[in-house]
């Protein structure tokens, strides 16, 4: 009777554990290969590369596919890319540490940084702070024709930032603005008395160990193993040059491998501290993570994170909370011919990057395919609901030149 409960006993647990398995994945890993293979075809993605990160260790590191069409070279855990806007989150870690200096505060006035700092209301000139910059609530639609392309300096592109009126009145809504990220990276360089490449390199690159990482595309003539970015040209993916963006860098001109981009994840998921020592306070590290204004969770956002109870942004960071896997920590670049995102869940102890040379929201899907992954969530099929999206919006391409819409001089 014994030996039979047991037996009994022993089954049902097996059949518990089996279905257990089966719900979790007994390797989250197994199957990526084929997914981002598969994935990379149907985008017409040249080349990829991704880093994921679980409990401090990378478990992933690897390159799919071709550095440039047309050329055998291929992309591995050292190919340069460019990231992009997920260059915000380390021009809003420098600042951190700033703070933690008592070189800079959050809550300080741009023009204490940066004097000649000005924008078209005298009022926002003189209340607008190192926060507002941050967190896109200056008032001021992109305006990127100012930049994209464009022969103006630095310099250049911050006076004619100042002759555009507002979008919208002062800290009421969620404008995403590059050209304010130049502006807090300058009053940033400027508080650690020197430029903002120096005050990345030297704070963040080098105690990081990202050695093949750059804040400009001048120094990629040093490094053989970069990716060609891509275009669809007539319909067709062809190889264009690189773009230069040294007049927004603070915003979006870091270069980087996802071996690189690893180490920057495990300090990120490891509160600011490698190899034992720490680099950022986590008071300063929480900053960037809390949510200082809503996000409208609609369009391609709703689609992305359907799970999302409310979207917010940080500094550097878009932040949503999830019914499943806790807080979630996320960042996308797009620049001429390149694509990539960032993924943090701190909670769970995972953090991924995805980099690639075309632009597409490839990065994204393969981004949810692996969080699902490690999270255990339903299957979704993320390829094909991204694709579908990137169709509509090359019926729909946005027609805008450099020489079009350039704020007017007054007067």
């Amino acid at each position: 009777m014994r030996c039979g409960f047991l037996s009994l006993l022993f089954a049902s647990l097996t059949v518990w554990i089996s279905s257990v398995s089966a719900c979790l994945g007994a390797d989250p890993l197994e199957g990526l290969d084929d997914f981002i293979n598969q994935a990379m075809a149907k985008h017409e993605v040249p080349g990829l590369a991704i880093a994921i990160v679980k409990e401090g260790q990378v478990v992933v590191a690897k390159g799919y596919g071709v550095r440039e069409l047309g050329k055998p070279e291929p992309v591995d855990a050292d190919t340069i890319f460019a990231i992009g806007s997920c260059t915000k989150a380390f021009t809003t870690t420098a600042i951190g540490l700033l703070v933690d200096e008592g070189k800079m505060k959050w809550d300080d006035k741009v023009i204490d940084h940066f004097p000649e700092f000005k924008l078209y209301d005298p009022y926002v000139t003189r209340e607008i702070t190192i926060r507002d910059l941050l967190t896109h609530r200056c008032g001021l639609d992109r305006h990127d024709v100012i930049w994209v392309r464009s022969p103006h300096s630095r310099t250049e592109v911050l006076r004619r930032i100042a002759l555009a009126k507002p979008d919208s009145s002062f800290r009421s809504k969620f404008s995403y603005n590059n050209i304010m990220y130049l502006a807090a990276g300058e009053a940033a360089g400027r508080a650690a008395g020197g430029e903002w490449e120096t005050l990345i390199a030297e704070r963040l690159f080098k105690p990081l160990g990202m050695t093949r990482s750059t804040t400009s595309i001048r120094t990629l003539t040093e490094h053989t193993d970069v990716a060609t970015p891509h275009e669809r040209v007539h319909d067709v993916v062809a190889p264009i040059p690189w773009l230069n963006i040294d007049n927004i860098a603070p915003a979006g001109a870091i270069n980087s491998s996802v071996n690189d981009m690893a180490k920057w994840i495990q300090f990120q998921l490891n509160g600011g501290s490698v190899g034992g020592q720490r680099i950022l306070s986590t008071a300063a590290l929480q900053q960037t993570r809390t949510p200082q204004i809503t996000m409208p969770l609609s369009g391609l956002d709703a689609k992305l994170f359907p799970d999302a109870r409310v979207m917010t942004y940080g500094m550097g960071w878009m932040i949503h909370q999830e019914n499943s896997g806790g807080l979630r920590l996320e960042h996308s670049g797009a620049i001429d011919g390149m694509s990539s995102n960032v993924v943090l869940l701190p909670e769970s102890k995972l953090g991924l990057v995805v980099l690639t040379n075309s632009r597409n929201f490839l990065v994204e899907a393969i981004s949810n395919h692996v969080v699902d992954r490690f999270l255990a969530k339903p299957s979704r099929d993320w390829s094909e609901i991204l694709l579908g999206i990137e169709k509509l919006q090359r019926e729909m391409p946005m027609k805008w030149t450099p020489e079009a819409a350039q704020p007017a001089e007054p007067g």
